[in-house]
């Protein structure tokens, strides 16, 4: 089965980083909003100075923010997601690989970490030994043998 491009999208973690640029980006927006008629002629370098200051500190107020709201936003799109790809996998199941140098490649799933949403797929002893055989439950999909 083709891997269709929401999967793709969700493999590749495009929902959180959309989801942590935006925070950063409405942080330093909506500083600059309230900051910028107080922050007086920008044609002082003091002022400028300020202004760079408080929007890098409202770009991390913004990005740790979107992080705890991700939590509670992305985490229930992300565990749909796994359910649409096939999740929960047991050792045994055939998974295609969605992202990564190993992209499209079909294993055989060995051993599953619930508590961390992770599986660990054959590749081969150099990637057990380094533990590179470890995926996310949206890095992959469930192959269905025809």
């Amino acid at each position: 089965m083709e891997p269709t491009r929401k999967q793709r999208f969700y493999a590749a973690n495009w929902p959180g980083r959309i989801w942590l640029s935006a925070g950063v980006l409405v942080g330093m927006v909506g500083l600059a909003v309230l900051y910028g008629p107080a922050a007086g002629p920008l044609s002082q370098p003091s002022n400028v100075a300020w202004l760079l200051y408080y929007l890098a500190l409202a770009g991390l107020l913004g990005l740790f923010t979107a992080g705890f709201f991700g939590i509670f936003v992305l985490g229930p799109l992300y565990y749909g997601q796994s359910i649409e790809n096939g999740a929960p996998y047991q050792p045994g199941d055939h998974v295609r690989i969605l992202t990564g140098p190993h992209r499209d490649q079909v294993v055989e799933v060995y051993e599953v970490w619930e508590e961390r949403g992770q599986i660990r797929v054959r590749l081969g002893d150099r990637e057990a030994r380094d533990c590179t055989d470890v995926f996310g439950l949206v890095e992959v999909c469930r192959e269905v043998s025809s």
